[in-house]
This record gives structure tokens, sequence and C-alpha cells, in this order.
């Protein structure tokens, strides 16, 4: 349950966790074959997890149109072809966008909690606050500008000032804390300035760690889709489907590979998609150390 204050991650996990696993499992023939199961696991035997299995399987289906991948198939239906051109690159490129995206968005949810609970340091003067927001956001922008427009961002003084203010803020936070009377009264100065210092300058180490190996972690999503494209290939390969002749071995062979790929990959990227969404996101804003309301209850 999520602390006092604290904002309640399940809209956010819903979206999130959708959006992920249609990006590594887009095929709109498994995904339809993942949501009718899961529609008869949850009518039919009453399970909870068919309500997952449907949900995920209309993410792949919607991400299937995307890629043009029906059953593996990439050419029935137009699309970004994964494996065709420099589409391995670009697919890589947007997963790291997009995970820069969704922990920047995870850092605005972890300021607003802050800001509930009155913790100011976290809000203001930390990796997650909005001095950690508006750095990651600002370098990531700057590269982003400089690779498509060529603007050079990067090589004026004036913003790696801006810059270097941030991470000073951040290792210099619980000083500035203080200074603004923002830190709470039981905090009082127990702490030496050459603690303080120490401190600070871990978390900023940390806070490069984190960021770098977090957008880096994000790399996974494309790195899916890509072994998806791949399996299926081999598959067609191996059926001989991919040159228009198949037997009755190539259709049955073509049958086993799609289901064989199908449950393989619902496991290794449900579970994949799950330690996102656990290290990468919920680290940055989700405490989860409520309890649950139970009203009071007078014995006769």
């Amino acid at each position: 349950y999520p602390a006092y204050g604290e904002c309640d991650p399940r809209v956010f996990m819903v979206i999130t966790y959708c959006l992920l696993f249609g990006v590594m499992f887009g095929d709109v023939g498994q995904g339809a074959l993942l949501v009718l199961i899961g529609i008869y696991m949850l009518k039919k035997k009453g399970m909870w997890l068919g309500r997952i299995l449907a949900a995920v399987g209309c993410a792949a289906v919607v991400f299937g149109f995307v890629y043009g991948s029906v059953f593996g198939n990439e050419h029935l239906l137009p699309g970004f072809k994964v494996l065709e051109g420099g589409g391995v690159m670009q697919i890589l490129l947007v997963s790291a966008g997009g995970g820069v995206v969704l922990i920047l968005i995870s850092g605005v949810l972890n300021i607003l909690t802050a800001f509930r609970q009155h913790d100011y340091r976290a809000a203001l003067f930390s990796a997650n606050g909005v001095t950690g927001v508006l750095f990651l956001a600002g370098i990531v922008g700057c590269a982003v500008s400089d690779a498509l427009f060529a603007t050079s961002l990067l090589s004026k003084g004036p913003v790696w000032l801006v810059f270097a203010l941030l991470l000073l803020s951040i290792w210099l936070g619980e000083p500035l804390t203080m200074l603004f009377g923002l830190a709470p009264k039981e905090h009082g100065h127990k702490t030496s300035a050459g603690m303080m210092l120490l401190e600070g300058f871990f978390e900023l180490f940390e806070a490069f760690l984190s960021w770098l190996s977090n957008c880096l972690s994000f790399l996974r999503a494309g790195a899916y889709a890509i072994i998806h494209a791949i399996m299926m290939l081999v598959v067609y390969t191996l059926t001989g489907a991919d040159s228009g002749s198949l037997s009755v071995g190539g259709v049955i062979g073509l049958i086993a590979g799609n289901a064989f790929v199908m449950v393989l990959e619902t496991a290794l990227v449900c579970i994949q998609v799950l330690r996102l969404e656990y290290y990468e996101l919920f680290s940055r804003f989700y405490k989860g150390t409520g309890h649950a309301f139970k009203p009071y209850e007078l014995k006769k």
C-alpha cells in the first residue's frame, strides 16, 4: 500500500507495463491469441492472470500493426521492419529514449510525493528531485538537439555551467535545505559539515551510476523486439515458409514454432518488464510502506 502522501502507482504501472510489453512482443496474431487465452482463463477458469494476459495481448496487437508482423510474417502488413535497413539501431535508440521519458515521469511522481510529505530535500535537491530531473532532461535534450539539428549545444560553456550548478545543488543538497530553512526541525545540526559534503558526494556519484545504468537498461525493450523478429525468421526458414513452399510437415512446424516462441517470449517479456518496473521506475518514487485501512469495530 502507498504510504501517506505517496502517489498510487497502479494506473502508472498498467500503462507502462502494457506499453513496454507491446514494444518487446509486437505481433498481431500472437497478441490476439494472448487476448483470447486471457479471456478464457478469466471467464471459464476464474483466474486473475487472465486479466493481465488480455491486457498485454491488446498492447502486443497494437505494436504488431506498428511492426507489420502477423505470426512473425512481416510481409502481410506495412509497418516498421525491425530487421530491415537501420531498423535495429533505430529501435534501440527509441527504446533508450522512451526509457529516459519514463525515468523523468518517475522523477516527477517523486517530486509530487516529496512535496506532499514535506520532504523538501528529496523534492528539490536530489537525483530524483527537481535538480535531477532538470539535469537529465537537459543533457538528453541537448544531445538529441545536437544529433538532429546540429545545434552544438553541448559545446557551449553556459550550458555546461547550468549543468554544473544543477549537479552542485545535488551535492550540497543538505546544506542548501538548511540554508533555506526547509529542513525538518528535529533534524537540527547534528551532522557535521564534512559528513554532509561526503554524503552529498556519494549521493551524486550514485545518481550518475543510476542515470547511466537505468537508461541503458531500457535497451532490453528494443533487444527483445529484435529477438522476436529473429526467432520468427528462424521458424520461417526452418519450415520453408519463407520460400513459399510449405509441406504438411512445414505447416505443423510453423504452428509448433509459433506456439513455442509465443509461450517462451510471453514468460520472458513479462519477467523483463516487471524488472524494469521494479528497479528502474518504482525505486525512484515509491516505498509502499502504508497499511490497509481497517475500521474499528464495536463488539457487543
